[in-house]
């Protein structure tokens, strides 16, 4: 694959993985706070139009999937999601190459806080606003929410 190549300051995205190039796809390591595992990329064999490129593995287990992409600049990259029934929601993230860094990073969205004010649940399963303060949240942007930012 000749992946997207990039500077760091192109993107608000933490980097989760770092990867290189092997046989039929690539390996590394995906490091978030709560994951830290060897993982390989492997190519497979598409079975439907929107099947993926590719199937992500920790040991024997797929926890994951790649499709090809080209960005509008004609650069090739990789469109990740990675799923866990452990994890509370999917992972989405791109393995592209970044100028000054050797080999593939997996790089997934910047985390966002905002703020919302809690619910309190009355009898009944209704649910009114609480005059408890602000409470800060992350918020998972996409890349391209980031860009109109």
């Amino acid at each position: 694959m000749d992946a997207a190549r990039t500077t760091e300051k192109d993107y608000d995205m933490a980097t989760i993985g770092s990867f290189t190039a092997s046989g039929n796809g690539f390996s590394g390591t995906i490091k978030t706070l709560n994951l830290n595992v060897k993982a390989t990329i492997r190519a497979v064999e598409r079975t439907s139009e929107k099947g993926p490129d590719y199937r992500i593995l920790a040991g024997a287990t797929e926890f994951g999937a790649g499709w090809k992409k080209t960005s509008n600049e004609g650069r090739d990259y990789l469109s990740v999601k990675l799923d866990d029934p452990s994890f509370p929601a999917p992972i989405y993230a791109t393995l592209i190459e970044v100028e000054g860094e050797e080999g593939l990073s997996l790089k997934s969205p910047a985390l966002s806080t905002i703020d919302w004010r809690p619910e309190i649940v009355i009898d009944g399963g209704s649910r009114a606003p609480s005059n408890l303060p602000p409470q800060r949240s992350l918020l998972l942007l996409s890349e391209a929410a980031i860009r109109r930012i």
